[in-house]
């Protein structure tokens, strides 16, 4: 069964190829009066945000049961517009509904004089006795063009959307180095035992310490951040001692049109990696320290020779990691962000860059490469069960010792 935009490319394909003079006069009429339908919810979406749509007939629709997700089906999109055209309709209706009833009290995104013009071209566009696409698609490419400049100005310039991820840039992904050291350090007794029923609030109070020590604590968008302690899964590796930490970050509108729940986890995702890093670094360090203070004499030095090289070997290897995704991966994605959001003048374009920066930045951690990933966790469980023995044991288990040698040199090979 047909329906709706189906329909509709069936007339018109029928009054393409039609030569009959009263036929094809037949189907014009025809195809006049669905378009005016057709045109009607045109409107109601691109000047309103609204979908008038009581047959499931126009080709956006409610994703699942909530009122707030709209999406673009593909099967219901009329054959004689592209897939493209129909994308920057579904954009400048999708923008409207964003911004006009999450305005909090400001101005719509469209203003009366918009709308008119909007109003006016798509009835100008509805009246013509034979479906112009070249015409369609010029109109609409304007309508997305004004959107698109309204949107900028209100979620890039209003919205200050460069502070916030400057904010995203510098606490889920760590840029705040001295801020993130403090915190770990600070939180390092905590964090070495189970965590119990007020944990949550002991590691905020830390993490508000650490602020403090780095003159943060007054920052209003680190005031948007704080540390929420997830349920530790069964798969968690052992490193991580059931601290499932994330990052919340409050975002507020105009902002939370352009960042979604689902970026916000990723960001989570590289923010847990480069903790569990940041902090097994930390315990390698101590672990010098460790073997620095103790009274040896020349036989017990060259006993603990493997202890020690084993530890040079490890902090070097994160040590470098952590230069290389901060530096070579992080860094110089998020400039080429912020580039482009202080150069384009189109939301859309601002928008998928963002998504791929943080496509780039998984990929960069390795995150989305599961052999490398898995052995990087393998990595930092080596290196933890090596602090462990070190700083809990009073004397080193050479057996062990050779052990875990061995296995993170097979580790690095596989890398």
């Amino acid at each position: 069964k047909l329906k709706g935009g189906q329909i509709l490319g069936l007339v018109y394909q029928e009054l393409t190829e039609c030569g009959i003079p009263c036929l094809q006069s037949a189907l014009e009429c025809l195809f006049i009066s669905c378009n005016r339908v057709w045109y009607d919810q045109l409107t109601s979406w691109m000047v309103y945000g609204l979908v008038t749509d009581p047959y499931h007939e126009f080709f956006i629709a409610r994703e699942g049961t909530s009122d707030e997700s709209y999406g673009l089906l593909a099967d219901r999109v009329p054959v004689f517009i592209s897939l493209q055209v129909a994308d920057s309709v579904f954009f400048v209706g999708d923008s409207v509904r964003l911004l006009s009833f999450n305005s909090k009290g400001g101005a719509p995104i469209l203003s009366s004089g918009d709308v008119l013009t909007f109003v006016a071209a798509l009835r100008s566009l509805a009246s013509l006795p034979v479906f112009n696409i070249k015409l369609f698609e010029n109109v609409i490419g304007k309508m997305r063009a004004i959107v698109a400049a309204h949107l900028r100005n209100r979620v890039v310039v209003e919205g200050q959307l460069a502070r916030h991820l400057h904010a995203l840039r510098d606490y889920l992904l760590m840029a705040k180095g001295d801020f993130w050291q403090a915190f770990i350090t600070e939180s390092r007794s905590l964090l070495s035992l189970a965590p119990k029923i007020n944990a949550e609030h002991d590691l905020n109070i830390l993490f508000q310490q650490a602020a403090g020590k780095n003159s943060l604590d007054g920052e209003d968008l680190f005031n948007k951040c704080v540390l929420k302690l997830n349920k530790a899964a069964v798969t968690d590796p052992p490193f991580t001692g059931g601290w499932n930490i994330r990052l919340q970050y409050k975002l507020e509108w105009p902002v939370d049109s352009f960042l979604k729940r689902e970026d916000l986890d990723k960001y989570n995702q590289i923010f847990r990696f480069m903790f569990h890093l940041k902090r097994i670094q930390l315990e390698l360090q101590c672990a010098w320290a460790h073997l620095q203070r103790k009274q040896l004499n020349k036989k017990e030095r060259a006993e603990l020779m493997t202890s020690w090289i084993l530890r040079k070997n490890m902090s070097l290897l994160l040590d470098n990691l952590s230069f290389y995704f901060q530096v070579d991966v992080i860094e110089p994605e998020f400039l080429a962000l912020v580039t482009c959001i202080n150069e384009s003048v189109d939301f859309a374009e601002i928008k998928q860059k963002h998504l791929s920066f943080v496509s780039t930045v998984e990929q960069g951690l390795f995150l989305t490469t599961v052999p490398v990933s898995r052995s990087l966790g393998d990595i930092f469980q080596l290196c933890f069960e090596f602090t462990n023995l070190t700083l809990h044991s009073s004397n080193s288990d050479p057996t062990k010792l050779a052990h875990l040698n061995q296995e993170a040199f097979k580790l690095v090979q596989l890398m």
